[in-house]
């Protein structure tokens, strides 16, 4: 059976930091791809407005473009509400059957797992592989509520080592609205589509 690295989040935008840790967790666990899936609403970013999903699918599609391993998904912009990665995982494993899916988490996104949506039931039916960020260590005693024992040692201990790419979305996002360069920051073809369609300029 297929296994397939999926990669959810905001993109907003979509940077080199995100292909470039996509592709050394694809190696790292021996997956065949990778699946992006931009979240219509994140239950987890409810803090500020997000920009409008099909310009957030658009910058994927363009930056992907020229990588066969890795493909876009609409399964959650396409839903209505929040996205729950429980019902992602029960779309897709229905639509490819034949595929297996692992999830790739950030270190920072652990210590919120206590509030996701069947959080002990997901991360017993999926593979994970979690990015490196930091210091682990300092993680280890610190288990949220509404996480399982069980379902915490098997999130310690899929951490893979991958690079550490210092870049963030917001960075890019503040940069585009002071009028600075983001070459380098994002591949050429989501920088001209931000140009074209003035995302961020404002606050």
């Amino acid at each position: 059976m297929a296994r397939h690295i999926l990669f959810g989040g905001s993109f907003d935008p979509i940077h080199h930091g995100h292909l470039i840790v996509a592709r050394a967790a694809m190696e790292k666990c021996g997956a065949a791809g990778v699946v992006l899936m931009p979240a219509r609403v994140s239950p987890h970013k409810t803090h500020r407005p997000i920009t409008d999903a099909h310009h957030r699918f658009n910058m994927i599609s363009l930056a992907i473009k020229a990588e066969p391993a890795f493909a876009v998904s609409r399964v959650e912009i396409n839903r209505l509400g929040p996205s729950y990665t429980w019902d992602t995982v029960n779309a897709l494993e229905n639509a490819h059957p034949d595929q297996k899916f692992v999830l790739l988490l950030g270190w920072d996104q652990l210590t919120g797992m206590g509030t996701w949506y069947r959080v002990n039931e997901l991360l017993a039916r999926v593979d994970v592989a979690v990015l490196p960020r930091g210091d682990q260590n300092t993680g280890k005693s610190l288990r949220p509520a509404g996480v399982s024992a069980r379902t915490w040692r098997k999130l310690l201990s899929a951490v893979i080592d991958t690079p550490r790419i210092d870049i963030s979305s917001t960075a890019i996002r503040d940069r585009v609205r002071r009028g600075l360069s983001i070459a380098y920051l994002v591949p050429d073809p989501v920088a001209r589509y931000i140009a074209r369609h003035r995302l961020y300029r404002q606050a």
